[in-house]
């Protein structure tokens, strides 16, 4: 009997899901720091999915509805997430030296915000511990946050969509569109794209530059192809985009420079909600997108509304390419890759404070350092197929 119940459990077959994201981190900080208040942050990541986090502590004076140590989320979540956290605290006496664990919190829900105010014991036991030891010596603060998988993969599911025109500009987008197409675009394809000019003219920086300069001009070359040409011209002028362009990332990468390049009047609505289709393929499709199309990303133009999005980008990289990425993209580079490496290490355009623009390289160079901060495990539970 026995033996025939065994091998009816044997022959089950199962199969390894994942269950849960643990966040490890640690953060060293020098003792005379505890007192005068410590702040830091550092972001915690799973593929596109990231979420920055602030540690802040400070121990001067101790009253009981102080909040001496507190971890606030400082991402715009769109979604409650919620997870479990617990504090601990080692005393450290070299880089690699972490001592026994002294104290730890107990292990409680964590939203947007923790807490620790002054009369709790684990502050009570790391200001003793504190008063006890060098002042070059360093404490180290032990965060581990757990979050369910699915909750953490759902917490920014939701993208703003492009907003709805209102009957006003639905009408006058209709009336627009049976104005005189007296303008020619040629593309690199042998299709060109007419155009009213006078739109062109009222409606884009660009065409109202080159017009300005020439004003019987009545045809442009663009070094794009005809769909991507026209796909820019409608979200740019129409506050509308074609729907199968969504499904291709390098077509959605052409629209966005050229939009940028014609600089329409409704360009931070247009960019951001291109930039929310991308962002919603990189959620769904990361873990399989190949690098020369993340790449393909990071170099698009430096603007506020491709922020959020290069953050997930970047995240992947560091994640699933970092080897192959340096391998890829560097002075050796020959080809497309070489032309995309000189955009990488490109700072831009001074900002508008005077401030030089920080480059992709630096930037993904600061994430892979700041992900590093936070150790990450993956458990799985076994089900029965």
């Amino acid at each position: 009997m026995i033996s025939e119940l065994s091998s009816e459990e044997s022959s089950k077959k199962t199969v390894s899901t994942p269950s849960r994201l643990i966040f490890d981190t640690k953060i060293k900080v020098l003792t005379e720091y505890l007192r005068s208040g410590y702040l830091t942050t550092f972001p915690i990541a799973h593929g596109p999915r990231v979420i920055d986090l602030q540690f802040r502590i400070c121990l001067q004076e101790f009253h009981e509805t102080d909040p001496l140590l507190q971890i606030i989320c400082l991402t715009d979540i769109r979604k409650e997430l919620t997870g479990l956290i617990c504090i601990r605290f080692f005393t450290i006496k070299s880089s690699e030296d972490w001592a026994e664990i002294l104290h730890e919190t107990r292990t409680t829900q964590f939203t947007s915000t923790y807490v620790i105010y002054g009369d709790d014991q684990f502050l009570q036991s790391l200001a003793n511990t504190e008063s006890n030891i060098y002042k070059e010596t360093f404490i180290g603060i032990n965060i581990i946050i757990g979050y369910e998988i699915n909750s953490f993969l759902e917490f920014s599911g939701w993208i703003n969509r492009l907003r709805s025109l209102t009957v006003d500009e639905h009408v006058r987008s209709q009336d627009l569109a049976l104005c005189h197409q007296d303008f020619e675009i040629k593309t690199t394809t042998k299709y060109s794209v007419m155009y009213s000019k006078w739109i062109l003219y009222m409606g884009t920086k660009y065409f109202h530059q080159l017009i300005d300069d020439n004003p019987k001009i009545m045809e442009v070359r663009l070094d794009y192809s005809h769909e991507t040409v026209a796909n820019a011209l409608c979200l740019s002028l129409h506050n509308k985009y074609n729907c199968k362009m969504c499904e291709d990332i390098h077509e959605m990468c052409n629209v966005i420079e050229l939009v940028y390049l014609f600089k329409p009047i409704n360009m931070d609505i247009a960019m951001e909600s291109i930039a929310n289709h991308l962002l919603r393929v990189i959620y769904e499709r990361w873990a399989e997108l190949p690098l020369d199309y993340l790449v393909k990303i990071l170099v698009l133009p430096k603007i506020s509304g491709l922020k959020e999005l290069k953050i997930a980008v970047r995240s992947v990289i560091v994640q699933l390419h970092e080897d192959q990425f340096y391998y890829q993209y560097n002075e050796r580079s020959t080809g497309t890759r070489s032309v995309l490496y000189g955009r990488l290490i490109s700072k831009g355009d001074l900002n508008e404070t005077c401030k030089p623009v920080r480059s992709e390289l630096e930037k993904f160079a600061e994430m892979k350092r700041k992900l590093n901060i936070a150790q990450k495990t993956v458990e799985y539970i076994e089900k029965a197929i």
